[in-house]
């Protein structure tokens, strides 16, 4: 961690500043090891591999208890941290891609690259003939709500802004290792719903794919509005309600979830291997003609996130069926959720359900 990102945190109990309590190891200006304690309530926190854990797990100082909300994302937690240190489901060239096309911070990239049938329909660079222009973060305070291990750090880490990723779990382990040389790359693990950050603090804000995982997927949007400043964009990513396919395999992906996600989760994960991969593979052989397609329909009836890459199929699909929370929503109801909390300019961008807006005013609720 650098002292510089202090400039960003804030005590998620009393909102007021982090200042430095000790420094037990530090590496060119990182620290690597010690403590922050918040100026107000006296709350400290530990910076471990240089990572501050601003989460209750973590407190020091005063007995806290763990709220009901942030017991029901311990499981979301577990899963997450599970997947992000154990699969490979990451491809730096997909990333780009998708960055780009869920922020929208680049419209050109829509007449490149629409919007596919299905999501798994992986376009590479070349095939889109086109590099997105990221000039937009250029000078900009970033935040990525639900950075896992920095896949989309990784994509915004040469541009000239400060960026920092927000995660619940330990895939910010990851993050640190693939990110560590980066001055202006920073990360924190912290709750989504109870962010450790000052208000208006951030420029641009983006949150792909995460959002509906947490217990209420508006009350989490809600929870990161306050950190973006009045003129300040956030892009948002959820999943759209043709996530389950149609009725059928959905009904049915979403009967196996009941087992899924009580499953330890190597044994999950050993399924996913096996079963899935296997199935994964000869759905793709199937598919690429026709009339296999037709015939071995009952093939098609477990949804298998199909990926030409296998360790990025076998992470996706423990993504399917491990997460204790996995919410859909259209556009129009997001896009309600981005009016009713100030801001002007909304977008609805060609991928659905990918959402952008600019915050224009400061909305207060009423807190009973």
């Amino acid at each position: 961690m650098r002292q510089k990102l202090l400039k960003w945190l804030a005590c998620p109990d009393c909102l007021l500043p982090f200042e430095i309590e000790s420094v037990v190891e530090e590496k060119n200006e990182d620290i690597v090891s010690g403590k922050i304690v918040c100026s107000g309530c006296k709350t400290s926190y530990p910076i471990k591999n240089g990572i501050p854990r601003i989460l209750p797990d973590y407190r020091e100082g005063k007995n806290h208890q763990l709220s009901e909300l942030y017991k029901k994302q311990q499981l979301t937690q577990a899963s997450f941290g599970y997947e992000w240190l154990n699969v490979e489901i990451t491809d730096f060239e997909e990333d780009i891609i998708t960055f780009f096309r869920k922020t929208g911070i680049d419209s050109k990239i829509y007449l490149y690259l629409g919007n596919p049938i299905l999501e798994r329909d992986y376009p590479t660079l070349k095939d889109v003939k086109y590099y997105p222009d990221g000039s937009f973060l250029n000078g900009k305070v970033i935040l990525d709500v639900g950075c896992g291990m920095g896949r989309y750090l990784n994509v915004v880490k040469d541009y000239k802004c400060e960026a920092i990723g927000l995660d619940l779990s330990l895939s910010v382990e990851r993050g640190r290792k693939l990110l560590k040389d980066y001055s202006n790359i920073h990360l924190v693990q912290g709750d989504i719903m109870n962010p450790p950050f000052r208000r208006e603090a951030f420029d641009f804000m983006y949150s792909i794919g995460v959002l509906h995982h947490t217990p209420n997927t508006k009350l989490a949007f809600e929870s990161i509005v306050p950190l973006c400043r009045i003129g300040g964009t956030i892009s948002i990513y959820v999943y759209p309600p043709q996530y389950w396919q149609d009725v059928i395999r959905g009904t049915i992906t979403k009967i196996l979830r009941k087992l899924t996600v009580r499953l330890p989760h190597n044994a999950l994960m050993t399924l996913c291997k096996i079963a899935g991969l296997s199935l994964g593979k000869f759905q793709i052989k199937l598919a690429k003609n026709k009339w296999l397609k037709i015939v071995g329909a009952p093939f098609f009836l477990i949804t298998i996130p199909r990926h030409n890459k296998k360790g990025v199929m076998v992470g996706d699909t423990f993504d399917l069926y491990s997460p204790q929370f996995i919410w859909t929503h259209d556009s129009k109801e997001v896009t309600d959720w981005f009016k009713k909390n100030g801001f002007k300019d909304i977008t609805v961008l060609n991928m659905p359900t990918s959402v952008k807006g600019i915050r224009s005013k400061t909305i207060w609720k009423k807190i009973f």
